[in-house]
């Protein structure tokens, strides 16, 4: 039964198209960097700043928006003799399918074409953070669409989310390292930096560059408290546990949720 719903939502996705323009505009993106840039290492940064934006918004906007778009159809489903669990899911993998399945394709092979041969490892960890940071906020829109009935308190919501994890988070962490200069701050520097998932996909690109002096303070204490390996494998541990968490609280909440 799962497959089946699942088969019927891409299809549906697919009918609508956008997921080619989203795939054509990074296509575009990165084969614009490589024919202005000389260095791969100013590519990898220029592209992780923007994947940092547009992925977060695209996804979590998505997420909202495609579940209450959706609540007839589930309100449908749901009469039906179906599980409640093989519904959110069919319809949250799709969302997944869709939004990474355009971020790979646009942004991933070219990536990948134009690295084979010097930094494919490097190309690889910007696909695989671009990957979890969608499904993250993928995750955020759905569990802020269970939340709130109302479509424009969810996507408000939804918009207020990102701009804070973007732009506004990084600024709140600069205040903290200022106004406590005086203090040795280097765990909480550390900590709050692992509350962020944007924090963390820049971590783990900037290690991978062995460069982390371009993630500023956070990224230098990153390297030196965890080194390269290890500091490699908990950004990626604690990036599937912003994935998975949002993912559960919603499919719960979903579970209980009267339509």
């Amino acid at each position: 039964m799962l497959s089946s719903l699942l088969l019927f939502e891409l299809k549906n996705l697919i009918k609508a198209k956008w997921i080619f323009f989203y795939a054509g505009f990074y296509f575009l993106l990165v084969e614009a960097l490589y024919y202005f840039s000389i260095e791969s290492s100013k590519v990898f940064i220029s592209l992780l700043n923007i994947i940092l934006i547009v992925i977060p918004l695209i996804s979590i906007i998505y997420g909202t928006q495609h579940f209450y778009n959706s609540r007839e159809y589930i309100q449908f489903l749901l009469a039906q003799p179906i599980e409640r669990r093989n519904i959110f899911l069919s319809n949250f993998i799709s969302s997944l399918i869709a939004t990474i399945g355009g971020f790979v394709l646009g942004c991933g092979f070219p990536l990948i074409t134009h690295e084979i041969n010097d930094s494919i490892i490097l190309a690889i960890s910007l696909i695989l953070s671009g990957i979890l940071l969608g499904g993250i906020f993928l995750s955020l829109g759905y569990y802020i669409s269970n939340l709130f009935d109302d479509k424009a308190k969810g996507l408000g919501a939804a918009l207020i989310i990102w701009f804070f994890l973007c732009f506004l988070y990084d600024g709140l962490i600069l205040g903290v390292l200022y106004y406590f200069s005086d203090y040795p701050i280097e765990v909480p520097a550390l900590i709050m930096s692992m509350l962020n998932p944007n924090d963390l996909a820049r971590l783990f690109i900037t290690l991978e560059l062995d460069n982390s002096a371009l993630m500023g303070y956070t990224g230098a204490v990153y390297k030196n408290m965890l080194g390269t390996f290890w500091g490699i494998i908990s950004t990626l541990t604690l990036m599937i546990v912003w994935l998975v968490l949002p993912f559960m609280l919603s499919l719960r909440k979903f579970s209980q949720k009267d339509f």
